[in-house]
């Protein structure tokens, strides 16, 4: 993705926050699902997609994250 600001970042993450939240929430329902009806959620497939999901998720904000942070950086220095 081609951002043109750091304030382009900040909405992308702010967004991506929102999904993972919600993907989050899922998340711990199917795992409490699988607790209440004894199954392992080892083993439970819907369990481990929704966690690749929140995965993913957490390392597209980790990496937006790190993209802002090299964005203020750059930009402090040609203030200088």
């Amino acid at each position: 993705m081609d951002y043109r600001s750091g304030a382009e970042i900040n909405q992308r993450i702010e967004k991506l926050r929102h999904e993972l939240d919600k993907e989050k929430a899922e998340l711990e329902h199917l795992a409490e699902e699988c607790i209440k009806t004894g199954r392992s959620l080892a083993s439970d497939e819907n369990v481990l997609r929704q966690n690749r999901v929140v995965d993913t998720l957490v390392i597209k904000e980790h990496k937006l994250r790190e993209m802002l942070k090299n964005y203020d950086t750059f930009f402090k220095k040609e203030e200088k």
